[in-house]
């Protein structure tokens, strides 16, 4: 894929795959270069790939992840901006009247019913990616940058460089490694 201005069907809030702008799943040999992708809840979605690059790319208006990897190996993220992220806060609804912004922990305790909101990443990572290299990216804006998030028996990463990349960002994971072998950042 080359230029062009990629969007998710149902844009930002949409649930599931109609809410990512790309999805390359069990697939090789991708590449996405040179595209705005925009206007998505997951701008990119790989599962099962191989041998994708993503290069000079912008992101922008994305709800939760620029891109997204789980199981994904020879992965190249290269050159691309991560900008103006689209946040939804955390929801707390009490009687009938919905609170922004309230902790789960304490919804709870008001006998509330508690909605998670988004927590952006430019590239989030989990599930054994393996054999990628990221760099020379721009993160900026209310987002975490280039993160490891593994859940509960997700396979380690293995391989992964983590380079030269710009990330002022206010999030709490600029750049975050957690269970990865052979990995560098620098």
């Amino acid at each position: 894929w080359r230029g062009g201005t990629i969007s998710a069907p149902q844009g930002p809030h949409g649930r599931g795959p109609d809410g990512y702008g790309v999805l390359i799943r069990n697939a090789a040999e991708v590449s996405v270069t040179g595209a705005l992708i925009t206007n998505a809840k997951k701008s990119v979605v790989l599962d099962g790939a191989s041998e994708v690059t993503l290069n000079d790319n912008r992101f922008q208006h994305y709800g939760e992840d620029g891109v997204i990897a789980s199981n994904t190996k020879g992965l190249t993220i290269l050159r691309n901006t991560f900008s103006d992220q689209i946040g939804k806060q955390t929801e707390c609804t009490v009687a009938g009247k919905i609170t922004l912004g309230v902790k789960r922990r304490d919804c709870v305790a008001l006998g509330g019913a508690w909605v998670d909101g988004y927590h952006n990443d430019a590239v989030q990572m989990r599930n054994g990616v393996a054999d990628a290299l990221i760099a020379y990216n721009k993160v900026e804006g209310q987002t975490q940058g280039i993160t490891q998030m593994d859940t509960t028996g997700d396979a380690p990463l293995q391989n992964i460089r983590i380079e030269f990349n710009t990330v002022r960002t206010d999030g709490y994971h600029q750049i975050t490694l957690g269970a990865c072998i052979s990995c560098s950042i620098r």
